[in-house]
């Protein structure tokens, strides 16, 4: 019996997927001329990550980092020193799974009293776990969001508001869902009119308080207000790739610069706080300026960007970026 990745995968191959896909020309790469090479500050590559997806930066500079296929949470310190991990791989066909086990967990937050919450992607959850890795609530079953507005399929990217709302991408319904902090449905937005959300994945508010969605297969980055309303769209001249591993997160720094990882570009794009791109580095290779492939992403206390590189399961630190 397929599981649901599985099934993700055939639905994306019976064109049930990106609607914006088909057909298109090779693309002329829109970056190539802010493009530039960046050695880190750091590279962490003795954790025994294994394609490691979102990441979240608490207040008091934790790092947690999705170990998505060793189905896993990393913690470490603001200098990238282990702190602790937890969590295992859910059992195959165990319903339903364990509190504390993960099926390829991928997106991350940390809430202001330092609560982290996980997107538990093929387990169709979110759970909640205080500092210390000790579980605490879950929340969201598999299924198709019109039946029922708790179900989930697929949940990628999560974030928390200042007011300690929780947003999640809920990716396979194509939606975002706001809950608060103890799981309670509040209400959804990117389904309809120019919001309408397709595949996404990562997600962040920024210090304003908007809301920042990689809406991957409408290749742009999404903008609505802390109560979802559409505000505007930057286009994003890459993430044109439909493998459902490979998917950009997005990040926002405290001038309100916006972040975004280019897998499949292998790179980092930064974008002004009007969407227009400053200035991006990285390319293919498992040297110390190159990436495997970039996924997550989040802004450390220090403004130094922390970027998760699948490919060569290991974490990348650089100091603050001057586009």
């Amino acid at each position: 019996m397929a599981n649901d990745k599985e099934i993700a995968a055939q639905m994306l191959s019976l064109s049930l997927g990106p609607t914006m896909l088909e057909d298109l020309p090779e693309p002329v790469d829109a970056y190539a001329a802010i493009q530039r090479p960046m050695k880190p500050s750091q590279i962490i590559a003795d954790l025994g990550l294994n394609a490691p997806r979102g990441m979240a930066i608490g207040l008091d500079g934790t790092i947690y980092v999705a170990d998505t296929f060793n189905s896993r949470i990393v913690k470490l310190d603001g200098s990238g020193n282990l702190l602790a991990t937890w969590g295992s791989r859910t059992p195959d066909g165990q319903t339903p799974a364990a509190p504390g086990t993960f099926n390829e967990p991928w997106g991350f937050a940390v809430d202001r009293e330092g609560n982290v919450f996980v997107a538990d992607t093929w387990n169709h959850r979110v759970q909640k776990f205080d500092a210390k890795g000790e579980f605490l609530r879950e929340w969201g079953i598999a299924g198709v969001s019109s039946e029922c507005p708790e179900r989930l399929w697929g949940p990628r990217g999560i974030a928390v508001g200042p007011d300690g709302r929780v947003y999640l991408t809920d990716t396979g319904n194509k939606r975002v869902v706001v809950f608060d902090g103890d799981g309670k449905y509040s209400f959804e937005f990117g389904v309809g009119g120019e919001g309408r959300l397709d595949e996404p994945v990562g997600i962040a508010v920024g210090p304003d308080g908007r809301v920042f969605i990689a809406d991957t297969w409408n290749l742009r980055v999404a903008v609505f207000t802390a109560e979802g309303e559409f505000i505007v769209s930057w286009p994003v001249q890459s993430w044109i790739g439909d493998s459902i591993d490979n998917k950009p997160y997005i990040a926002i720094d405290i001038q309100g610069r916006v972040y975004i990882t280019d897998p499949e570009g292998y790179r980092v794009i930064v974008l002004s706080t009007a969407g227009e791109p400053l200035t991006a580095f990285g390319q293919y290779g498992p040297e110390e300026d190159s990436f495997g492939l970039p996924v997550g992403i989040a802004i450390g206390l220090d403004e130094s960007v922390w970027v998760t590189d699948a490919g060569n399961n290991r974490l990348v630190q650089y100091s603050q970026i001057q586009p």
